[in-house]
């Protein structure tokens, strides 16, 4: 051993400047190697928890969309279609309970939500009609199934599942003799919401999470009110479509370890 240090220090004696800086850019990179090694000891160390997905969590989310409404005349009552397409903040939160096997994640989850999209439009047809167009997306909720991979503390994951949306839209017309016509919807509806996402465990028990959906409702047919040759014509009636993108951001807090 002595004969190979005292090598060692000749070689260093009488290496050049550039051998120098590279022996000893090799002794650091070397260091810096064994910086992982003890890190994986410290994971073995008593005490230590690993990171596990499985068990029940709650949280919070909030963020931004785009609802998309159209306002459809297929009999041409007033021969007029209408579009939305507005923007809008959304909040709320959410319960879930994951399962996982090996780096396989599998959940279910309910959200309930409030969201703020809300737009209206003026319009005059043919010297016949004035009126305007309502449209309202106030609520949605949501109980979707999540599937996805785990790398480290991170997981990716895709989500489906039924959705129900609170809507509040109107068409209101007025003849220039002075008759109202209505086609009124203030209900909730059914459709789908798909997405993917991507959650790190900050901790055992907090997670941060980056999340798109896409909503995509059931269309709705609304009766004309106010009309009074329907028995005749036997069809008065709007034709309202609604969907919705969605990016958000939420925290979750998983009981348990």
């Amino acid at each position: 051993m002595k004969t190979f240090d005292s090598a060692m220090l000749r070689l260093i004696e009488h290496s050049g400047a550039a051998a120098k800086k590279f022996l000893f850019a090799g002794i650091a990179i070397c260091a810096l190697a064994a910086v992982p090694a003890k890190a994986a000891d410290v994971t073995k160390a008593p005490g230590f928890m690993p990171v596990t997905w499985t068990g029940l969590y709650a949280g919070i989310n909030g963020g931004a969309g785009m609802a998309n409404s159209e306002f459809l005349d297929p009999d041409c009552l007033s021969c007029t279609d209408t579009k939305f397409q507005t923007a809008f903040g959304t909040f709320g939160g959410q319960l879930g309970y994951n399962w996982q096997y090996r780096a396989m994640v599998v959940g279910l989850e309910g959200d309930v939500n409030w969201a703020g999209a809300k737009a209206s439009k003026l319009f005059a047809l043919k010297n016949l009609f004035v009126g305007t167009a309502n449209f309202k997306f106030d609520t949605f909720t949501s109980i979707r199934a999540r599937m996805g991979l785990t790398l480290d503390n991170a997981l990716v994951y895709v989500s489906a599942g039924p959705v129900w949306g609170h809507f509040r839209s109107s068409t209101n017309l007025t003849e220039t003799d002075g008759t109202q016509l209505a086609a009124t919807d203030n209900a909730w509806h059914p459709g789908l919401a798909i997405g993917a996402g991507v959650e790190y465990m900050l901790t055992n028990n907090w997670g941060f999470r980056g999340e798109y959906l896409f909503l995509n409702f059931k269309d709705v047919e609304v009766p004309w009110v106010g009309v009074n040759n329907c028995a005749i014509i036997e069809t008065c009636r709007m034709n309202y479509t609604y969907s919705a993108q969605i990016a958000r951001i939420g925290l979750n807090y998983k009981f348990g370890y």
